[in-house]
């Protein structure tokens, strides 16, 4: 009921368990990305990596309707290394840093007494890398046409239609990927600039 009520690539590591026999089955650890409400979610593709408030809540459900302590990391950790008797848990976490998982994971998490771990993204924090996948999204999202140079590859790209516009979100996004790691940072500043994003 748990991979049902997620989407499948979501979920997929919910069937991945410790290699270990003595642990097999004992517990999972569940990684999350974004909490989003379902107006929300990504257009292109990006909503892999995103849930909605609704889906965390049940799944907090569904672990504690089955007898699985929620716990934190540390606990995990302090557990699997002492020799007292094992009984199952599930350890929340959420990647990156997204401001979502504040005002709308923590609420939920907290509201049923569920410690959780967030994975910040330094590089995010301190505004020294740019998020781009979801800012090309809304490049895609907002215009008709897109028109750039990005590593000496000229884009025109269509965004008329909502099939035109997933194919200019793949494109843009395998050229952003392909940046230089060197100049990078300078060129995605310039494209998302030319579009009025800090």
């Amino acid at each position: 009921r748990a991979k049902r009520a997620l989407k499948p690539r979501v979920l997929s590591c919910l069937g991945h368990l410790p290699d270990s026999v003595r642990y097999s089955g004992l517990g999972h650890i569940l990684m999350f990305h974004r909490v989003v409400t379902q107006a929300e979610m990504s257009t292109f593709g990006l909503s892999a990596f995103e849930i909605t408030p609704q889906t965390l809540k049940e799944l907090v459900d569904f672990y504690r309707q089955r007898g699985f302590r929620i716990i934190s990391i540390d606990q995990m950790c302090n557990e699997l290394a002492g020799n007292a008797a094992k009984q199952r848990f599930v350890v929340f976490t959420f990647d990156d840093g997204y401001r979502d998982t504040l005002t709308l994971a923590y609420p939920i998490l907290k509201a049923h007494g569920a410690p959780f771990t967030v994975n910040i993204t330094w590089n995010y924090a301190e505004r020294k890398a740019i998020k781009w996948d979801y800012a090309a999204e809304k490049v895609i999202k907002e215009n008709r046409w897109v028109a750039a140079e990005l590593r000496h590859r000229v884009l025109d790209l269509d965004c008329s239609t909502p099939g035109a516009k997933q194919h200019a979100f793949d494109t843009l996004l395998e050229a952003l990927h392909g940046l230089d790691q060197g100049t990078a940072e300078d060129e995605m500043h310039d494209f998302f600039s030319s579009f009025g994003m800090d």
